[in-house]
């Protein structure tokens, strides 16, 4: 039959001190440790335990059962409190597949980690997800303004180069670089800047001086002249086209200075009918002398003709469709507009005009 005993054990620490264990202890019979040895195991594992897993002892709840593999966790399910995020792509979508990962120092039902790689746009919560348009709408807002700004800005530009308004592209273009610089970004930007554009505003001005001087020769009766004139508009409308990087508009010069090409070789002839008329004339023969002062006549008035078609401000003037230019198109950007808490050093009035006074037919 089983006995109860006391067992007092005293343990010297490192320290010093002196820790006390009394121990309630039953003297139990074989057949009784045969039928319950848990008991004796505890004690002998309090006694010895070196915290090693030898000899260790557990209790376990009834009815449990040990597996032989690993076991998946239970589903873990957020406090009905909690305002849950989802993760999005570079495009604004939710990233369906994305799985909820439990943190290394995490247990079942602890915190859990819904972070995502570096290269993944930020959280954010699903009612924001649904509004995204864009990844850009994820940018902050002056910056994409700005950039906006200049690619408006160049696109202007373009357009103006195209037109043949080298001096307005000149403006858009400044205003553009201007907007870039503001947004720390110009990759919008093209080929030609505004220095390349100024350029080529200033030798289309000297084209058109040169024009100008073609016509006023042609009045004054100088083929030979307005034939030079002509053919210096031309030499700086190709330099003007080239450091826009526009469309060649010298094609209405070289028409102007094929037709006084004609005009000058004819004015020559008739000089030299009227000299050979005034030789036959002096000679007695004035049959001959008639002849040749004939051929002067209709050679001069073709030579008149071709002068005609080269004149700019006659209506027989031989066009050239594809050197047409605009004139007097501006660009006013809105960068001012922009909200960025600091006034912009560059002044730009708001709104945009992409007008042209009209078709002055230049090149």
């Amino acid at each position: 039959m089983a006995t109860e005993d006391k067992l007092t054990l005293t343990q010297t620490n490192p320290d010093g001190s002196q820790q006390v264990l009394e121990i309630t202890s039953k003297t139990m019979t074989s057949e009784e440790v045969s039928s319950d040895p848990s008991l004796l195991e505890m004690i002998i594992d309090a006694i010895f335990d070196n915290g090693t897993e030898e000899h260790e002892t557990y209790l376990v709840p009834a009815g449990y059962v040990e597996a032989s593999g690993p076991v998946d966790p239970p589903e873990w399910v957020p406090p009905s409190d909690w305002d849950l995020v989802a993760p999005v792509d570079g495009t604004g979508a939710m990233l369906h597949d994305a799985t909820p990962v439990l943190t290394p120092d995490s247990e079942l039902g602890g915190s859990t980690d819904w972070s995502l790689p570096l290269n993944v746009a930020p959280l954010v919560t699903v009612e924001e997800a649904g509004n995204l348009d864009s990844a850009s709408d994820l940018e902050p807002g002056p910056t994409n303004d700005y950039t906006q700004a200049a690619r408006d800005a160049q696109s202007a530009a373009d357009d103006f180069v195209s037109r043949g308004d080298y001096r307005a592209a000149q403006e858009a273009r400044e205003q553009a670089e201007a907007a870039a610089g503001l947004a720390g970004d110009d990759s919008m930007l093209g080929g030609y800047d505004s220095q390349n554009l100024g350029f080529a505003a200033d030798k289309q001005d000297l084209a058109d001086q040169y024009r100008q001087e073609q016509t006023d020769l042609l009045h004054q009766g100088d083929y030979e002249g307005a034939r030079e004139s002509a053919l210096q508009s031309g030499y700086a409308m190709r330099d003007a086209d080239s450091l826009a990087g526009g469309s060649d508009h010298s094609g209405q010069s070289g028409r102007d200075v094929h037709n006084l090409d004609w005009a000058t070789w004819n004015e020559t002839n008739a000089e030299e009918n009227l000299f050979n008329a005034q030789q036959a004339a002096n000679d007695g023969n004035f049959e001959q002398a008639q002849m040749y002062t004939e051929q002067a006549g209709w050679q001069q008035s073709s030579a008149d003709q071709f002068a005609d078609q080269a004149n700019p401000e006659s209506l027989q003037w031989n066009v050239d469709p594809s050197s047409a230019v605009e004139t007097g198109g501006s660009y006013e950007a809105a960068v001012n507009s922009i909200d960025t808490g600091f006034t912009p050093t560059t002044d730009y009035s708001s709104g945009a005009d992409f007008s042209s006074d009209g078709d002055d037919m230049t090149c």
